[in-house]
Formats: structure tokens, sequence, C-alpha cells
């Protein structure tokens, strides 16, 4: 399997998938810093500085291409200028080359604030360019605590697969998930939105049917993990029926 991989930084998901056994057949970094680590951890990969420049045609196709596109304009600790932003909206750029190559699989990281941007509408415009491109899609939001590392890291995962609809299967399948689910700190109270209000942790998309699946959940508030903690709600909308459920769009 080849991986191609936009906003690089030092490789974190290149290195995960390299001990998956796949191939890093390119990468894209701006900060010069990073590419030297890159450069030093992954020397056969072909390395590409400004995404914004990148000709598709020069890429070599891949079966994955990931990324975690800029963050700072969604992040709840910044201005919130969501996509709009000269950051963040470096979004499309992963889109444009996703659609130029169309591999067979997408893999996509951000921040939480990405639901809440906008009111939700920024994760729309995700959602949908990317389904429009043809990719059936899950999303899912971890935190690093339950996953072997002693901090609370947010983040929501995007999958995405070329026209099958699969990808619930690999961010919801419970036994392909780590058991040790003890907190690493106290535990807090978790309050998740029925499916009117809409928690936005995790869902999935299927462009063919133009069919979109909101899950919400009401967790048990102990420190277990979302995925298999709680109740799990689930409700299907026609996408051209779809104007956002409450104030956030999943």
């Amino acid at each position: 399997m080849k991986v191609g991989s936009v906003f690089s930084g030092i490789g974190g998901f290149d290195l995960a998938f390299e001990q998956a056994g796949a191939e890093i057949a390119f990468q894209c970094e701006i900060d010069k810093f990073c590419l030297k680590v890159l450069a030093k951890h992954f020397p056969k990969a072909k390395r590409y500085t400004d995404v914004t420049k990148i000709e598709t045609e020069d890429l070599e196709r891949v079966d994955v291409l990931c990324g975690g596109f800029p963050c700072q304009d969604l992040s709840v600790a910044g201005k919130r200028a969501g996509l709009a932003g000269g950051r963040s909206s470096l979004f499309f750029e992963f889109a444009r080359i996703a659609d130029a190559l169309k591999p067979q699989w997408l893999f996509i990281e951000n921040v939480p604030g990405l639901l809440s941007s906008a009111s939700g509408k920024d994760f729309r415009i995700v959602i949908n360019t990317l389904a429009d491109i043809g990719y059936s899609l899950a999303w899912r939001t971890l935190d690093s605590q339950y996953f072997g590392f002693p901090q609370r890291r947010n983040r929501i995962f995007i999958v995405g697969h070329l026209g099958a609809y699969c990808p619930p299967s690999v961010l919801f399948e419970p036994e392909s998930l780590q058991r040790d689910i003890e907190a690493s700190q106290e535990a807090r109270k978790d309050i998740a939105q029925t499916i009117t209000g809409g928690s936005g942790e995790r869902g999935w998309q299927d462009p063919v049917n133009t069919q979109m699946v909101t899950g919400t959940l009401r967790s048990g508030g102990d420190g277990g993990l979302p995925s298999s903690r709680g109740e799990n709600i689930v409700q299907a909308l026609q996408a051209r029926d779809y104007k956002g459920v409450g104030n956030q769009y999943v």
C-alpha cells in the first residue's frame, strides 16, 4: 500500500502507516525544521513544500491520502475564522489533490472545533466537499488518554473510502479498539445531546444513496470509551433535506 501525506508535520501519520507496512510515496510540509525531520526518517519519500503549488500530475498515485490540515482557524482557542481563514482553508488543497489522485482511502485529522466552526457550517462543507468527489465518509472524535498517552487530547478523525460504503467498520468496530479504558485523571461528567441537539461525536455519510447518519451517545460519564459506553442513537437523514441539527451540522 502506498501513502501520500499532506501537511505532514514531523511524520506522525507517516510513521503509523509505515509501521503498518505501507510505503510513504510523497510528503508535503512547508516548515523547514519539519522537512529536516522528514528527510531523516523518510529518505525515500519525495517531498513538496507548498501545497498550493503542487501540480497533481506530478504526484505518484497512492492508495491512501492522509493529512491534518491546519487547525488554527478552527480551534476554540483561536479567532475562529473557520474555513474562510488563510490557514484552515488549505483543506480545499487537500480536496483538490484527493480529487485528482482518487486514492482508495482518505484519512484526515483535526481539532473538535471543526464540528462547531461557523455553527457547524464548516463541517458540512468538509463532508459535502469530500462526498461530492466520490467518497463515503465516517467521522469520530477520539481522546488520546484512552490509547496509552497520559493526557486528554480530543481530535476528530475522518475516514473516506472511494465509492464503497465501508468507513463505519473502520472507526466503529469495538473489537478493533484498545480495551484499557481507565481514565488518566479524575472522571468528570460527560454530556452529549440527543439527536435533536446533535453532539457531533460520530457519524457517517453515503454519497451514493445521499444518506447521512448522525450518531450521538449518552455517555456513562465514568471515563469510558464513547464507542463502547453509553447509549448510541442513530438517525438517517436525506442530504438534500439536511439543514443542520440544532446549532451544529452533526
